[in-house]
């Protein structure tokens, strides 16, 4: 007779090990505890907001020994530059963060927020104005319109620099953010952010009435950087029905920059030899030409404008519109020409584009040393270039 063995009972696993929490430990569990339950008091949601008082200039008291300020700025260009700019963009931001010594408090905010889309599309609609220009502002609200469906997927995007510091009152951080804040704001031009206190010159192409008793000229506007008008240019070569609406006044301006001297052509003046001489004459380093060009002509694009660099030693940078509208085809390939006619950079692309080039002016003058072909005219030979031609 066998009996049947009894199962031996499973091996019991190993019992772990008790974890007995140090005294500092205890004493911090009790703390968060502590501060979860409250004091048992009703607060208000202005209790839980994390600052004290916010100043009119934007100085903000956080508690009784500190201070913050905050700067809002755009992006630097750093993917549209070139590789030796790019190292000097990122060597620039290290050195913001370094400029600071450790009793300064750095954050950085990136914030998206989605804008109202019907809003911002009014913003942009140009309204009829039941007259011959009616059509360029539906070209231009159609361009308008493309760039907002090619954008952001309807998100602004806003940064901010957030600095804090301690002091005992508001007159004493006032004087320290002075100091503080322009380093900051000197870092971020350095870096070729759009800042608040940064300005940029601008070359606007606009209609415009320069008196009462005059037709309008096609104008283009010289804005400089602290936002002043510092004189326009009226295209003086007039192309197919513009002599309808448009008149010329027959100068040619240079403008005197803190960057340099500065001449305007508009589109068809580039199809003539005379305005960019004059303008080279007239001591101009750099040409600017704001442009309409068909594709039809797409060949003298490409050729008259390195021609008009190269006879005259100047950089030409040439923006020309990108847009279909039925028949008309503008295409773009806006670029920027050396004083030898060579092509620094060109767009490519089938639509709006940036184009981001460093030239020094100072070679200008290293050009037209080697090839004097202003010093070496001989206006007294030139008659027959200035008497009316029947063609």
């Amino acid at each position: 007779m066998f009996r049947k063995r009894k199962p031996e009972p499973q091996a019991r696993q190993a019992a772990k090990p008790t974890v007995k929490l140090t005294t500092a430990e205890k004493r911090e569990i009790s703390r968060i505890l502590e501060t979860a339950r409250g004091d048992g008091k009703v607060h208000s949601a202005q209790d839980t907001l994390p600052f004290r008082q916010m100043y009119p200039d934007g100085l903000c008291k956080l508690d009784d020994h500190t201070w913050s300020k905050c700067i809002e700025f755009e992006d630097v260009n750093y993917q549209l530059a070139k590789p030796d700019d790019q190292t000097a963009i990122f060597e620039a931001l290290c050195d913001m963060y370094n400029a600071h010594d450790a009793s300064i408090g750095m954050q950085l905010s990136l914030v998206s927020r989605r804008m109202n889309r019907e809003d911002f599309v009014k913003r942009i609609e140009i309204a009829a104005q039941g007259d011959h220009f009616d059509h360029i502002r539906e070209l231009y609200t159609q361009m308008l319109r493309k760039q907002l469906e090619r954008g952001n997927n309807g998100l602004i995007k806003t940064k901010y620099l957030t600095l804090t510091i301690e002091a005992r009152d508001s007159k004493t951080a006032r004087a320290r953010f002075s100091r503080i804040v322009m380093d900051a704001l000197n870092h971020f031009k350095v870096m070729g952010a759009l800042a608040k206190e940064l300005g940029v010159y601008i070359i606007a192409p606009i209609a415009m009435q320069m008196r009462t008793t005059r037709p309008l000229e096609n104008n283009a506007v010289v804005i400089d950087d602290e936002g002043e008008v510092i004189g326009t240019y009226s295209k003086n070569h007039l192309f197919g029905d513009e002599p309808k609406y448009f008149t010329a006044n027959g100068e040619y301006p240079v403008f005197d920059t803190k960057y340099g001297k500065i001449g305007i052509m508009i589109c068809c003046d580039n199809n003539f030899p005379e305005p960019a001489r004059i303008l080279a004459l007239g001591g101009a380093e750099l040409i600017f030409m704001p442009a309409a060009w068909r594709v039809q002509e797409a060949d003298l694009w490409k050729l008259l404008i390195s021609s008009h660099a190269c006879e005259n030693n100047v950089f030409i940078a040439a923006a020309n519109v990108f847009s279909r509208m039925d028949d008309l085809f503008l295409f773009g390939h806006s670029k920027v020409v050396d004083p030898r006619g060579r092509v620094l950079r060109e767009s490519e692309t089938e639509g709006d584009d940036v184009l981001v080039e460093t030239i020094d002016l100072d070679s200008v003058y290293e050009h037209r040393a080697c090839m004097p072909s202003l010093k070496d005219r001989h206006p007294e030979t030139y008659d027959a270039f200035i008497e009316p031609v029947n063609v």
